[in-house]
């Protein structure tokens, strides 16, 4: 859901081995992804899935 990490994101990712081989993935409108959670669980979950990584 949050996307490809990039170098802003997280410093050294492309030197990791096998980097290249993954395609790019933009991150998800959480509220389309979960349409049932209310605006303040959308809230949440946007601040806590880098957490999860």
């Amino acid at each position: 859901l949050s996307g490809t990490a990039t170098e802003l994101e997280w410093p050294g990712v492309s030197s990791l081995r096998d980097w290249h081989v993954y395609r790019r993935w933009e991150p998800q409108n959480l509220a389309r992804a979960v349409p049932s959670l209310a605006p303040e669980g959308v809230d949440l979950l946007s601040v806590s899935i880098p957490f999860l990584d």
